[in-house]
């Protein structure tokens, strides 16, 4: 079982995040994503972003510290991004469920389930579906890898 440290905030799973993956995986991942982010491969480091006010991604201005989301929660004081009346019309949500739904990921049904309390069968279901089905092992959500990093297959979106 997936660790509850992955439910996103907005409602990614963060076990498809190439940032996690690497850090997790992949030492050749690292320090392919270092050279396209122009930092070391040591920066590349997150643990999910439940964790991510204790060990997570500096590199980029819209992730992990520096994630816009996870500072307007902290400002409202809320967790997930379901608490907030504003939900429906927050541009901050709007903008990043619009790249998400290009994968087949849609935040707010994700956001919907966690909600509802089903976060243990969620996490299951993403841990399921974001698998190589050629190693069987975790796959990222990139726009810049379209590859397993693990066995090299081409992966199909």
């Amino acid at each position: 079982m997936p660790s509850s440290w992955l439910v996103g905030r907005c409602g990614i799973y963060c076990g498809y995040c190439e940032i996690y993956r690497a850090y997790k995986d992949s030492p050749k991942l690292r320090a392919e994503l270092a050279q396209s982010y122009g930092c070391s491969p040591g920066d590349i480091i997150c643990s999910g972003c439940q964790m991510v006010h204790a060990r997570g991604w500096r590199g980029d201005s819209k992730r992990g510290y520096n994630c816009k989301i996870r500072e307007c929660l902290g400002e409202k004081g809320f967790k997930f991004c379901y608490e907030c009346p504003a939900i429906k019309t927050c541009r901050l949500l709007i903008e990043l469920a619009s790249v998400y739904i290009l994968f087949g990921v849609d935040l707010n049904t994700n956001l919907q389930i966690i909600r509802d309390g089903k976060i243990k069968e969620w996490l299951s279901e993403q841990d399921a579906r974001w698998r190589c089905g050629n190693c069987a092992k975790p796959i990222i959500l990139s726009q810049k890898i379209d590859y397993c990093h693990h066995c090299g297959r081409a992966l199909n979106r």
